[in-house]
């Protein structure tokens, strides 16, 4: 197919976004991904998306689920996913837009909801982050280390480096 050809992936975690929820403490990794070659996102872009995610927990615009999770910061989307429901092992996700064009934003501007029934859920290279943070999340849900001892390994888990991997 004609104009298909996409360049590889840079996954760079920078830490955890951390928040004391009134009712939970809120821990979600996060992750940017970027074109090879391309500019990787600033540290006022990176403050900028955890900030927001903390917003939209205090103003419940985020169901925060289990208090674990990770965060995809890519170019035009922040994808928010918290584990938890009916089932333990399930993932929600959130989609919000972003345009880096636009950047830096005002305080008090906030990500747009978006519709996955038309954006779409992840893109190919976002799964393969989603694939490693499953395999994390299993283990997690298996382990019968103590609580403790099992969230500390989930949330040092990241996954990093060059997508596709070959």
């Amino acid at each position: 197919m004609e104009g298909i050809y996409q360049v590889p992936r840079i996954v760079v975690p920078h830490g955890l976004i951390e928040h004391a929820a009134e009712n939970k403490d809120i821990h979600l990794k996060l992750y940017s991904i970027n074109r090879e070659n391309s500019a990787p996102f600033s540290p006022a872009e990176v403050d900028f998306a955890k900030e927001t995610v903390r917003k939209r927990i205090d103003w419940s615009n985020l169901d925060t689920r289990l208090g674990m999770g990770f965060a995809i910061l890519s170019n035009g989307f922040m994808n928010v996913n918290l584990w938890g429901g009916n089932e333990v092992y399930l993932l929600n996700q959130n989609l919000y837009a972003l345009n880096r064009n636009e950047l830096p934003l005002l305080p008090g501007t906030f990500l747009r909801r978006l519709n996955t029934d038309e954006e779409g859920v992840y893109c190919c290279f976002e799964g393969t982050i989603l694939g490693h943070e499953s395999e994390s999340w299993a283990r997690y849900t298996i382990s019968r280390e103590d609580e403790n001892t099992r969230r500390s390994q989930y949330l040092k888990d990241f996954f990093s480096g060059k997508i596709p991997r070959n």
